[in-house]
């Protein structure tokens, strides 16, 4: 079994270093990237199941829309200069069920990769092995601060991964 598509995530407070990462990894192996841009929306405020809805709610909201939109022209960009094939989506569930849509966007993939900028944003890193784990039966590959995945590395996961 040899990888053809790696997913990857990023939040609105990321940079492009796990984004070059996964692009040099796909670039090595031949393999499509696959990327999520997700903002994770802010829980609603108030009492009595949030039948009101409060303006700084709203507010924030809005400026986590205004991020998400920032981040996917900025990701975009970044793809637009890879020579990896890629595609890119996006998502702005509620945090409950923000696992479920990683893993939705990760079954459809080999091997998700989460690179140091994820690892070191709790909530989002913690969503993402989630539903790369739970939701999708899918491997992941934890690349920690320092590490670079390359080609052999493949060699070595594929034994990790099911048989198709």
């Amino acid at each position: 079994m040899t990888f053809k598509t790696l997913p990857t995530v990023t939040g609105p407070n990321q940079g492009e270093g796990d984004l070059k990462l996964a692009a040099g990894l796909c670039e090595q192996i031949g393999a499509h990237l696959s990327v999520l841009v997700l903002e994770l929306a802010a829980p609603p405020s108030g009492g009595a199941y949030a039948a009101v809805v409060s303006p700084a709610w709203l507010e924030e909201r809005q400026a986590e829309v205004k991020r998400l939109k920032k981040r996917i022209s900025a990701v975009g960009a970044f793809l637009s200069k890879s020579p990896v094939s890629a595609d890119l989506s996006d998502d702005y569930p509620d945090t409950a069920w923000a696992d479920e849509v990683i893993g939705r966007r990760a079954r459809y993939a080999d091997l998700t990769i989460l690179g140091p900028d994820l690892l070191t944003s709790p909530t989002l890193r913690d969503k993402v092995i989630q539903g790369a784990l739970f939701s999708s039966g899918k491997p992941i590959l934890l690349v920690p601060e320092g590490a670079r995945p390359n080609a052999e590395a493949e060699t070595h996961l594929r034994c990790l991964g099911r048989p198709h």
